[in-house]
């Protein structure tokens, strides 16, 4: 595996749009935001090809640093994250490249993990809890309301009004 350092953004963009789990949340575009609107946080966004081609990227942010060590975020807000790829990753590349993102002086990774992702945090990470709803939005709306309970079809006529 060839750790990369440093990931230019139209790499990262064409991994983000092949990799069929990644959310906007672990695109160039979420991550290049956040880093506008909070000055104190830092890139920290490693990548990989592995032996086979795939191209793998781990989008983080640096939220705090203290001394040598540092405070690592999977994406801004603590959105989804963690690895996004072009084709698949073993759990042992994953543990790899989060070994390589981490190393010694990390003192934390937070991550969300994504409901769409085929590979668990590693271990040690901060796993925030979340809850998710998906919505298969292909059968149309209708068909879609008729499946909402009484009180949500009320809330969405009440929010119309």
């Amino acid at each position: 595996m060839k750790i990369l350092r440093s990931v230019d953004r139209t790499t990262w963009l064409e991994v983000a749009e092949r990799c069929p789990y990644a959310t906007f949340f672990q695109t160039p575009l979420w991550h290049d935001l956040a880093l506008a609107t909070a000055p104190e946080q830092a890139d920290a966004t490693i990548g990989a090809v592995l032996p086979g081609g795939v191209r793998a990227v781990l989008p983080l942010l640096r939220a705090r640093r203290l001394g040598p060590w540092r405070e690592l975020h999977s994406t801004a807000a603590l959105c989804y994250g963690g690895i996004i790829a072009d084709g698949p990753v073993s759990p042992a590349e994953a543990a790899q490249l989060y070994r390589a993102a981490c190393g010694w002086r990390t003192l934390r990774l937070r991550l969300t993990e994504s409901p769409f992702a085929p590979m668990p945090a590693p271990a040690g990470a901060v796993v925030q809890e979340d809850s998710t709803h998906i919505l298969r939005l292909g059968v149309g709306f209708d068909a879609l309301f008729a499946g909402f309970s009484k009180s949500q079809q009320a809330h969405y006529r009440r929010g119309l009004r």
